[in-house]
């Protein structure tokens, strides 16, 4: 089911191709995750994380002088860890959850460009992911003060989800560079609606991470002229 309806989306999308006409780009860059740190308490939270590798195709309709239509294809990493700890006078309770995967996004959108230039765009678009490959780790430590002490570590690659949904707010910049080719610099904040994985731990049953993304990528668009639809938009 989940490969049948991958195909229809992407014949969809062709389709879209075929009778559209405006901007098409290439991106890439890095990300970033983004967790709150000591949301939850008693107890102490850290979180880190590395650059992830961000890669996509763009494509943007213009339905006036202003407003586009669209939508991406991205291939996106998520690589993060979160550690927690939690002492009382009898127990010392604490754990790590590592956790990198890839997910391949289709992304609608909606982009507004400012001023009769329109270097600079703003856009919102909500995206889709699956889940390419995916592995992560648990380390679980607990700590008894008359002595005892248990270390655990297991791999709940099986956690991790295999669809997740979030919603990308960003920045773009158009730069040109040829009547019809633009270098584009895109600054963006994805908010997931579905957890990345959810994983009991000693401090938290069944706690869910719901990481924010931080992008920055850089590329290359190329304009073709829009007649369609009864208008003619042309820049000046």
């Amino acid at each position: 089911m989940r490969r049948r309806s991958t195909i229809v989306i992407f014949l969809c999308l062709l389709s879209g191709f075929a009778w559209a006409q405006n901007r098409i780009g290439l991106d890439m860059g890095a990300g970033w995750c983004y967790l709150k740190n000591g949301q939850y308490t008693p107890g102490h939270y850290k979180f880190a994380t590395d650059p992830d590798i961000t890669l996509g195709v763009h494509y943007q309709r213009r339905m006036n002088k202003n407003i586009y239509i669209g939508g991406r294809i991205m291939f996106q990493q998520y690589t993060f860890s979160y550690t927690y700890d939690e002492v009382d006078s009898t127990l010392h309770n604490g754990g790590e959850i590592a956790n990198k995967s890839s997910f391949l996004f289709i992304a609608p959108t909606v982009d507004y460009g400012f001023g009769d230039r329109q270097i600079v765009h703003v856009f919102l678009s909500y995206a889709y992911g699956m889940l390419l490959k995916g592995s992560q780790k648990n380390h679980t430590y607990t700590y008894n003060y008359n002595s005892t002490f248990t270390d655990n570590s297991f791999h709940t690659d099986g956690e991790i989800s295999k669809s997740i949904s979030r919603f990308d707010l960003g920045l773009s910049q158009h730069i040109p560079i040829s009547p019809d080719w633009y270098a584009t610099v895109t600054e963006s904040y994805c908010m997931l609606q579905s957890a990345i994985t959810k994983v009991d731990n000693p401090l938290n049953p069944g706690l869910s991470l719901k990481p924010g993304y931080f992008c920055i990528t850089v590329g290359i668009a190329y304009k073709l002229l829009y007649t369609g639809w009864g208008a003619r938009w042309e820049d000046d």
